[in-house]
């Protein structure tokens, strides 16, 4: 009745009536995923299964303006056009912002990253205007912790390290959210690594925000990108090598200090999560200098999704809600 199942024929009889085929209808219920950065949006269509049907990343800076949030509805119904997806099917959209969100999921109670994005319920009401079926918003680091356990069924215990333009974080224990009592925890982002270090953009300074978010990266390679800096280290490029070292020597610290504190898996994702499973050993080794427990380093993993992760994971959050309601 739900269309949720799919008959495809019968088995071959071994006596008596044949057994039905049937499997599961993956695409009886889609969801949205909208990751929103300060110059950039992903957005993908994700199947009941986690298939990723539709990826988009465009650049596109944010303004808290009706072209905004018409550009990323349009975007929208042109790939729902694209897979025939009917109204009936949607689940609703994640979306996913580099703040922190309160645990109604609509609203955000501190914003910095993004400039001019509103704070309390304000973003909620205005993107949800735009959109007919439901919305809600989450951390884009939750997300992504959120996605790589979807894809990682064995694994209950993890702190997602999100490496991207900001530093985020997100704990999960036994397949749970840890939030905290204000839904502020996992800020590692903006503890302190140099003790009057440079300035972050918090107002404070030596955050690890400063020392090994990707735009450090990016800014190093001449043509300002991440790639290009992973292509110039690919080819051993010396000058390069040298800033990398550095650049461990941070991640390694703020690792560290993560698993004294929670003994769990580490998983680095975001931008440079996508580039760092070739160097995950160099990233080990960095780490055992400052290991005092363990005989190894394999407890920090590169991420599973390399694919917008963070959007990836907002959309899962509809699909699992679904699944647990049948």
């Amino acid at each position: 009745e739900q269309n949720l199942i799919l008959e495809l024929g019968h088995y071959q009889s071994t006596g008596g009536r044949k057994a039905k085929r049937i499997a599961l209808n993956a695409m009886a219920r889609v969801a949205l995923g909208l990751d929103i950065t300060k110059n950039h949006i992903s957005l993908v269509l994700l199947n009941l299964t986690g298939e990723i049907l539709e990826c988009k990343h465009i650049r596109l800076i944010y303004r808290d303006s009706s072209d905004f949030y018409e550009t990323i509805a349009t975007l929208i119904k042109q790939i729902l056009m694209l897979h025939n997806i009917e109204k009936e099917q949607i689940l609703g959209m994640g979306v996913s912002l580099p703040d922190i969100i309160a645990s109604d999921h609509k609203t955000i109670t501190y914003s910095k990253v993004i400039t001019g994005l509103p704070e309390g319920a304000l973003f909620y009401e205005h993107i949800s205007s735009y959109f007919s079926f439901p919305i809600l918003l989450e951390n884009d680091a939750s997300s992504g912790g959120f996605a790589e356990l979807w894809f990682r069924p064995s694994t209950a215990n993890i702190f997602y390290l999100l490496v991207s333009n900001s530093i985020g974080g997100a704990i999960y224990f036994n397949n749970t959210a840890y939030t905290g009592e204000h839904n502020r925890s996992a800020e590692i982002g903006h503890t302190t690594l140099i003790p009057d270090g440079l300035k972050c953009y918090c107002g404070r300074s030596g955050c690890v925000d400063v020392y090994c978010s990707a735009s450090l990266l990016s800014e190093f390679s001449e043509d300002g990108t991440l790639e290009g800096f992973f292509n110039e280290l690919k080819m051993k490029n010396p000058v390069f090598i040298k800033y990398w070292e550095q650049y461990l020597d941070y991640i390694a610290m703020t690792i560290s200090n993560i698993r004294l504190l929670f003994d769990c898996d580490i998983i680095i994702g975001g931008y440079v999560g996508n580039y760092i499973e070739p160097y995950i050993l160099d990233v080990r080794k960095h780490v055992m200098d400052r290991e005092i427990f363990s005989e190894n380093a394999d407890f920090v993993l590169p991420c599973k999704l390399h694919t917008e992760s963070s959007a990836v994971g907002a959309a899962l959050i509809y699909i699992d809600q679904f699944k647990k309601s049948i």
